[in-house]
């Protein structure tokens, strides 16, 4: 579906607690309760390497959290099965040595360094207090498009290849009708596309967008913002009534204000820290270095044609007004481009990119 989810991802856990692997030998064996307790931790052995039930629930919490009870043993199964497979791909890659292989510790440096970082922006979920009950009704109010007046969507849209301006976009769907007459003005502005019908729900959309949305009839043309930069030109070609009612949006709500408030909590914390840290770019990246990569004309924007510039014109002093003329600027009006004096020092014959918008004052 080309209209991807927006939503803010939200950190769903899968809590399946395994019991008891078969129930421990019998206490004629002569193992206390405590080893009996051990070996329950314990849910696949191969050769001699044990996969515990921690691991198990850890593989388990990778997965979405709405599986129907009746495949619960299943899925574990399944999870299982592939830390198995790879506890064999494990033993053999130590067997070989690769764990000493320095890009494989780089890798694993690199993860470890990830995932403590994601360990401390977590942990400072706890200190962020829950949405209250009224914050979720005042949430359920302030968006119908949401909940009740909340709609599906069938649509036929227009998946655009790269990213061609906004305007050159606007100006492809202004005054057509159908997605047809779009396609021929897009084709005309050799824009390429894939066509295709999806159907979608407001949830699936950018807020503001789906706000915008519902105020769409049958038949309306819209340009749909991707997450990637780009756009999709979509038509509606149906709306359908999904009234969500209070009570059963009241946990999505919930999660979605914890979300917002947890990922609001994170980015002040690290506006914080990095206030605090002692920051230096290096080499390539040293701020000096790349002033040195980029020409100090005295005008922004980009630059458009260029300008001999003379010796002799700088001799007396190298930071000046360069007249340009138009037959040296491709046509461009004549005018004049400041230099200034450490981009013309050491080197006081060149060539100077011009801005037009500097040429016409």
């Amino acid at each position: 579906m080309l209209l991807r989810t927006h939503r803010p991802a939200l950190t769903l856990i899968m809590c399946l607690i395994l019991s008891a692997c078969g129930g421990g030998h019998k206490s004629g064996s002569g193992e206390s309760d405590k080893e009996a307790k051990g070996d329950s931790q314990v849910v696949a052995k191969v050769d001699d390497q044990e996969i515990s039930v921690h691991q198990l629930n850890i593989a388990l919490s990778q997965l979405p959290a709405n599986l129907p009870p009746e495949k619960a043993h299943q899925v574990q199964k399944q999870a299982l099965d592939r830390l198995i497979d790879q506890e064999i791909l494990v033993q053999q890659a130590i067997a070989k040595k690769m764990d000493r292989d320095p890009k494989v510790l780089q890798v694993i440096d690199a993860n470890r360094r990830s995932i403590l970082a994601r360990a401390y922006l977590e942990s400072l979920s706890t200190s962020v207090s829950p949405a209250t009950r009224e914050e979720v009704d005042a949430f359920y109010d302030k968006h119908p498009e949401l909940f009740s007046n909340r709609h599906i969507y069938r649509v036929q849209q227009l998946q655009l290849q790269g990213t061609p301006p906004l305007s050159t976009l606007e100006e492809a769907v202004k005054g057509s009708k159908t997605l047809g007459d779009v396609a021929k003005n897009l084709a005309a502005a050799k824009i390429g596309f894939n066509e295709t019908t999806a159907t979608i729900g407001p949830e699936q959309l950018p807020m503001a967008l789906a706000l915008e949305f519902s105020k769409l009839k049958v038949g309306n043309i819209a340009v749909v913002p991707q997450a990637n930069g780009g756009h999709t030109v979509a038509q509606i070609l149906a709306a359908q009534e999904a009234f969500v009612p209070k009570d059963k949006a009241q946990p999505a709500v919930e999660r979605f204000l914890n979300n917002q408030r947890q990922n609001e909590a994170a980015a002040a914390e690290m506006k914080t820290l990095k206030a605090k840290a002692k920051i230096t770019y290096l080499g390539d990246f040293d701020p000096k270095r790349e002033a040195e990569k980029k020409p100090d004309l005295g005008a922004t924007g980009p630059g458009t044609g260029a300008v001999t510039v003379d010796q002799k014109a700088l001799a007396a002093d190298p930071a000046g007004v360069v007249t340009v003329k138009s037959n040296a600027n491709d046509g461009q009006p004549t005018g004049a481009v400041t230099v200034t004096r450490d981009r013309a020092t050491g080197e006081t014959s060149g060539v100077v990119t011009v801005n037009p918008d500097a040429s016409k004052k």
